[in-house]
């Protein structure tokens, strides 16, 4: 977090997917989460942070996937991007949208996974 309170974001994950044979798919984030000072204040304060306007800062991120199963191969060249808001009341630290050149996909992120 930088001193202004603007968050950059560097994640990576491993996916298993629910296939009979599973995949596994190595996501890497980055991005930012910014806004004004006390809307940021607001989002780092547990008793506040689910009443933030999501209107009032901005989460974006790129992300990239990588695979070596076939049948998700096109994860390996496509380009997303994603926007975000936090939801933690609901367990959830990211609830957005990402897309690429074939749509978009709402997407979920449990905290409790």
């Amino acid at each position: 977090m930088l001193p202004d309170l603007s968050a950059k974001l560097d994640t990576n994950y491993l996916l298993k997917t629910d296939d009979a044979t599973p995949a596994y798919i190595c996501i890497k984030t980055n991005g930012w989460r910014t806004g004004p000072r006390d809307v940021l204040e607001a989002l780092a304060d547990p008793d506040r942070a689910d009443t933030v306007d999501p209107t009032t800062y901005s989460f974006r991120i790129y992300i990239s996937m990588e695979t070596g199963d076939e049948r998700y191969a096109f994860l390996n060249t496509a380009m997303w991007v994603g926007s975000g808001i936090r939801q933690s009341a609901k367990g959830r630290w990211f609830s957005g949208f990402v897309g690429c050149g074939w749509g978009f996909w709402l997407i979920e992120v449990d905290s409790d996974i």
